[in-house]
């Protein structure tokens, strides 16, 4: 959200077993809103940790959860919270030095404590993935005529 200098109102977090074998069926979802608008990470890690600290139940095998970020607005669009006003100026030069060493030194050189270490065994699998054509031009099908 940095990159593309919006910030976020909304966040929506879910879960659910796995509807097609015989283990008992559990799904549900929490959505919150920030108390103003955010891009920075460790508030949406935060509020995404709680949501699903409130979602789960044990005894269940997850086949998938996720995150989803909604009502993106412009950065410069802020309407300050109330109450528990945070140092945002410290928080955002924060950001900017941790953006800038992982964009010199490689992707994730840097990274928060919330999203685990980096040879985690629950990475993101995307074998069966479907093609991205309407947002990676490098996927786009080539015609050859002959």
């Amino acid at each position: 959200m940095r990159r593309y200098k919006v910030a976020a109102e909304n966040i929506f977090v879910f879960m659910h077993t796995n509807t097609f074998n015989n283990d008992p069926f559990y799904s549900n979802g929490a959505s919150a809103r920030f108390s103003e608008t955010t891009n920075d990470t460790g508030e949406v890690v935060a509020l995404a940790v709680r949501l699903g600290e409130r979602l789960w139940r044990d005894g269940f095998r997850y086949s998938k959860c996720g995150v989803m970020i909604t009502e993106l607005l412009p950065e410069t669009i802020r309407q300050p919270a109330l109450w528990g006003e945070m140092d945002r100026e410290k928080r955002e030069r924060a950001w900017r030095a941790m953006d800038k060493l992982n964009s010199t030194l490689g992707r994730d050189t840097v990274r928060i404590l919330g999203a685990g270490p980096k040879d985690a065994a629950w990475k993101l699998r995307a074998e069966h993935r479907s093609p991205r054509w309407t947002t990676r031009w490098d996927e786009l099908p080539k015609v050859r005529s002959k």
